[in-house]
């Protein structure tokens, strides 16, 4: 791979998730709210947005469609197309792809409430700005770390961010803030590695963390804690 390949693979993939992400929550938004991640689902149900058995019902269900995903993958493309699928620390420090996922997580969530689920935006952004601002924030994940496998394998220096479209050389990972990415492939080919928390437990503080904030300093609507 050269490093016009790998920008090239980068821009290409963050387009596909941008168009993905946008269409299947303009179909399954109004039905279910379009619970295509954990992060978001568990962010929701702390803060009151969703019923705690819906929300179980959605994470099992979440989980279960990324191994369903992966076991795909590998049927029509193989078990090496699944291992490149899943997320990777790779040569990067534990803490530093601990701290990518953490921030990823809250970046997503702070677009997810202050675009979709505050109503003081809705009347600013309407029901379809918001819906392509957290798709573009998942584009922009996909962008920033899907680089860094591809350019490890290069035998030219690293890029910087701006050029190679990725973080690190060491680091393929972010689970794009939604840990059923990274359990599918792991699942389906038995390869778990002593780094996979990372994926799951940096969602979750996260989460946690971000309700509390929330709790603390709600905004001043009282139809904002309706639930669904």
């Amino acid at each position: 791979a050269t490093h016009s390949s790998v920008a090239q693979a980068a821009t290409a993939s963050a387009v596909l998730h941008f168009l993905a992400i946008t269409t299947l929550t303009l179909s399954f938004a109004a039905s279910s709210g379009c619970h295509l991640n954990p992060l978001i689902t568990l962010a929701t149900a702390l803060t009151g947005h969703v019923k705690p058995v819906r929300a179980v019902a959605y994470v099992v269900l979440q989980l279960l469609g990324g191994i369903a995903g992966a076991a795909i993958v590998l049927v029509v493309l193989g078990e090496e197309a699944v291992a490149v699928s899943g997320c990777h620390v790779n040569s990067m420090p534990w803490f530093g792809a601990l701290f990518l996922e953490a921030f990823f997580s809250a970046v997503l969530l702070s677009v997810v409430y202050g675009a979709a689920l505050d109503v003081r935006s809705r009347p600013v952004y309407g029901p379809i700005l918001p819906v392509v601002l957290i798709s573009l924030a998942y584009a922009a994940q996909v962008w920033l770390t899907f680089g860094g496998f591809a350019v490890k394998a290069t035998e030219e220096p690293p890029l910087p961010l701006s050029l190679s479209g990725g973080l690190s050389a060491g680091f393929t990972g972010s689970s794009l803030s939604n840990p059923a990415l990274c359990l599918g492939p792991a699942a389906v080919t038995a390869t778990f590695v002593e780094t996979d928390w990372i994926w799951y437990v940096a969602p979750l503080v996260v989460a946690c963390g971000h309700a509390l904030l929330y709790w603390m300093a709600p905004p001043h609507d009282a139809a904002f804690f309706e639930v669904e």
